[in-house]
């Protein structure tokens, strides 16, 4: 493929690429980034695709990102839940909670009681969160550190994240 055949491409397939990307994904921003690392993926891939396989390959590229950036949103959404007073409403992540000291937090003591609900799993899981969670360990530093595999790894943090939600449930029980 020649720049001006990527070019052509672009011009060609941009506009429909968007609005499949748009419609699936319901955000501008996210939409935008879907074209373009459809075609930066097709650009480094410029050798390999016949000129009438590039609609299909730039789709299918499109398709697999608005997958990923699906199930990425949803792992993090579930680690959300919101914090409703008299005076404001907070989106609140349990992870960040347990790693910041914000200062409204404070006065509830709210990083106390999540470490008292992280105390409660069995320790291997309560060790990875806080090598994951708290210093930053990458799994695999982590999996090395307790000859385990990544994969287990993985499988214990999301556990325990699951069951420290699962705990606490809603802001109010963390009060």
């Amino acid at each position: 493929m020649t720049i001006k055949e990527y070019n052509k491409s672009v011009d060609k397939y941009s506009d429909h690429l968007y609005a499949f990307a748009l419609k699936a994904l319901q955000d501008d921003d996210m939409a935008k980034d879907v074209v373009q690392e459809s075609f930066i993926r097709l650009w480094e891939n410029k050798d390999k695709i016949k000129n009438n396989k590039i609609k299909p390959y730039l789709f299918t590229i499109a398709y697999h990102l608005i997958i990923d950036e699906t199930r990425y949103a949803n792992r993090f959404e579930s680690l959300y839940f919101t914090y409703q007073d008299d005076d404001e409403e907070m989106n609140v992540n349990v992870i960040e909670l347990y790693q910041t000291n914000y200062s409204y937090i404070n006065n509830f003591d709210v990083k106390k009681n999540i470490t008292n609900v992280i105390n409660t799993l069995p320790e291997i899981q309560q060790k990875i969160m806080m090598m994951r969670d708290e210093q930053d360990y990458s799994y695999k530093e982590i999996a090395d550190q307790l000859n385990i595999s990544e994969t287990q790894v993985k499988v214990y943090l999301h556990r325990g994240r699951q069951q420290v939600k699962s705990i606490i449930g809603k802001m109010e029980n963390l009060l």
